[in-house]
């Protein structure tokens, strides 16, 4: 037990013997003492994480978890990453360099599994990310190098006729015919659009190290103004069959018969 501990826990029971001039706020507080004594790493990770996050304009929490990454404190890095990911605040830029230094420090901290979940989401979100052999260290790098290989693919797109504009997971990809590389592998959304034709979706799985393919025909719209003037005819017609006044079937009475012939 260091010097420091004994001095809090001896002024723990001074104050516990001290009676009347003792007041609940000062045990506690000489109690929080030796606590966050005892507890360095809670009192950086719970107060001082919490209000770099929360108040982003005095500091930039990003930037203090990557000064942590290079400073081997990967325990604290990926605590800060992990929170600031979660809030959900961050520009596509920034939330794609806290995945790889999340990954990173998963790494180096001997979790290949979650480094390669969050390698995976910064790809999904910059499928043609690259990491910098000179910036990072081999470990990281090779391996982030490893887990691209393993769950990238490509698909091809084609319609007739050509020309529709594609939406994958409604973010505009091109127009057919349309090869995409370097998708993470998972199922998409796909939707194509073009004038004068139904549009449609469908969802396409994307295997890793393959080539998928989709190709569709589109369905031509009515032609909106045959139908209208098909509609007014078939109006026209039925309002004439409803309010025309029907010709007579009565039947004129007939003349009285003709006498038979000698009954004169």
């Amino acid at each position: 037990m260091n010097f420091q501990f004994k001095a809090m826990i001896s002024t723990v029971i001074s104050i516990s013997k001290s009676g009347a001039d003792s007041s609940p706020k000062k045990i506690l507080s000489a109690i929080l003492a030796v606590v966050l004594l005892l507890n360095p790493v809670f009192v950086f990770t719970q107060e001082n994480i919490a209000d770099s996050v929360s108040a982003p304009d005095t500091e930039d929490p990003l930037q203090k978890a990557i000064d942590l990454y290079y400073k081997g404190d990967f325990d604290n890095a990926t605590v800060i990453l992990s929170l600031i990911i979660d809030s959900g605040r961050l520009p596509r830029e920034n939330l794609i360099k806290a995945y790889e230094y999340l990954g990173a420090s998963f790494i180096l901290h001997n979790h290949p599994e979650n480094a390669r979940n969050e390698f995976i989401r910064a790809l999904k979100l910059e499928p043609k990310l690259t990491m910098d052999p000179l910036k990072w260290d081999p470990k990281v790098f090779n391996y982030f190098n490893l887990v691209k290989s393993q769950v990238l693919g490509s698909l091809q797109i084609e319609t007739i006729p050509i020309g529709a504009t594609v939406l994958i997971n409604d973010l505009l990809a091109g127009s057919t015919p349309l090869h995409i590389e370097n998708l993470v592998s998972g199922d998409y959304i796909v939707e194509f659009e073009k004038s004068g034709y139904i549009s449609y979706s469908d969802t396409v799985e994307v295997r890793a190290n393959i080539e998928s393919r989709i190709s569709i025909t589109l369905k031509r719209k009515a032609n909106n103004w045959l139908y209208a003037s098909g509609v007014i005819a078939a109006g026209t017609i039925i309002y004439f069959l409803l309010t025309s006044e029907p010709e007579s079937t009565e039947l004129e009475p007939l003349g009285s018969p003709p006498d038979p012939p000698g009954d004169h």
